[in-house]
């Protein structure tokens, strides 16, 4: 039989931080074939979480405002080699909590040389069966508010749901272990090299555990002449009179994936693409274009958690939706004849277009994007959504690589 050692462990994960395991002895093993070894070491796994980002609409929806949100279905699965065990649940915490952590005494392979962590997903993994990367999927649901967006599109999904991720192995920097210290937290660690497993080391940090999504802020201004005619063959009526009562009443994002792998890559299924879309958290044009000040964005109209998507070959489209309640009529469109009764909606379009020089995707995992939509041609406004053609809208983009990915789209 072979010999079982009985450790102690603290397993403590962070955004952009840390996870951590502790262990009773100090001695670090070689992965010999990476393959289990069958020697078990008993750990107590907890994780920490930093604010992030999660679903629509304000900024303490996103934690950029006050406020972090709950941290549902925490799962760490211990890796050996290409070797998955079974996933540990942690359970929740509280976003009032996440600074502190929570923690579960579990056993571990001691030939363990990598770690997989999730948080924040929708419901808990299984810990009965082994982790199978093919089966973790990740698929968009609809919203059911088909009927606000007419025809075009046919279906709208709601975005993606707040969502951790990190993939650790050793020799990537992400993963440390320490010999000596009283604590998880006070412990002087060093890198597991390449080649090394977690073994018997008393503690052991994983780092840099990110968003699997990416946070898109969206700002729409108001950069149409003041004295437009929309106001039909009288002119009578000018934008000026108007804009003031003109709402953001939501967005679609278009080409969107619709289902994520384990790791939150797009699958490329046939399903793929679709229409997300986000309710406004503010209804009116903003004043200034968005900024990122210390992580966070505040003043936006649309706040939303977006898959990593946009390339080359795929632009990614804004529709947005505006409301007249002007308390009568305006009209929009070519030759501007198309008429938006009271209460009624018209639509632009705006692309977010893929610049070569990017180093990443247009919306890219852990990646705050900003994009300032400025309104400037009514003319290319509809009375219902439309699929975009570069023939009915004209869009400049400009990339700020300063602070992340900054778009600035006219329409």
């Amino acid at each position: 039989m072979k010999k079982q050692y009985v450790k102690s462990a603290m397993f403590m994960a962070a955004l952009a931080g840390m996870v951590g395991l502790t262990s009773c002895e100090n001695k670090n093993e070689m992965n010999v074939g990476n393959q289990p070894s069958g020697i078990m070491t008993e750990a107590t796994m907890g994780v920490s979480v930093r604010p992030s980002i999660s679903s629509k609409s304000s900024p303490d929806d996103v934690n950029m405002g006050t406020a972090i949100k709950d941290i549902n279905n925490i799962a760490i699965i211990p890796m050996v080699g290409s070797n998955y065990a079974n996933p540990i649940s942690l359970g929740n915490l509280t976003g009032a909590n996440a600074a502190t952590g929570i923690s579960k005494t579990a056993s571990i392979d001691q030939n363990t040389d990598g770690f997989i962590v999730y948080g924040g997903l929708l419901d808990p993994i299984s810990e009965n069966t082994a982790f199978v990367p093919a089966n973790q999927k990740f698929t968009l649901q609809e919203d059911g508010s088909v009927s606000d967006w007419g025809s075009t599109p046919a279906t709208v999904y709601s975005p993606y749901s707040l969502f951790y991720f990190l993939e650790a192995k050793a020799g990537d920097n992400n993963i440390e272990t320490a010999e000596t210290g009283t604590d998880w937290a006070s412990a002087s660690y060093s890198a597991l090299g390449s080649g090394l497993t977690v073994g018997e080391a008393k503690y052991i940090k994983v780092k840099n555990v990110r968003y699997g999504v990416g946070a898109l802020a969206v700002a729409v201004l108001d950069g149409v002449d003041g004295t437009t005619d929309i106001d039909g063959a009288d002119g009578e009526q000018t934008w000026d009179d108007v804009k003031a009562d003109i709402a953001l009443a939501g967005m679609t994002i278009n080409n969107h994936p619709a289902e994520l792998d384990y790791k939150f890559d797009a699958t490329g299924t046939a399903t793929q693409p679709v229409y997300v879309s986000i309710n406004a958290g503010q209804s009116g044009f903003v004043a200034d274009r968005l900024t990122i000040s210390d992580g966070k964005v505040t003043g936006a109209n649309y706040y939303a958690p977006v898959a990593q998507c946009g390339d080359a070959d795929h632009d990614v489209t804004l529709t947005f939706r505006f409301q007249n309640n002007s308390g009568e009529s305006i009209f929009v469109g070519k030759e501007m004849a198309q008429e938006v009764t009271n209460g009624a909606y018209f639509y632009m379009n705006a692309i977010v277009r893929y610049e070569g020089s990017e180093a990443t995707n247009t919306f890219a995992k852990f990646t705050t994007t900003l994009v300032n939509a400025t309104l400037k041609d009514l003319t290319k406004a509809t009375t219902d959504p439309v699929e975009p053609t570069e023939a009915e809208i004209g869009i400049e983009v400009n990339t700020d690589w300063e602070t992340g990915h900054v778009y600035d789209v006219e329409m």
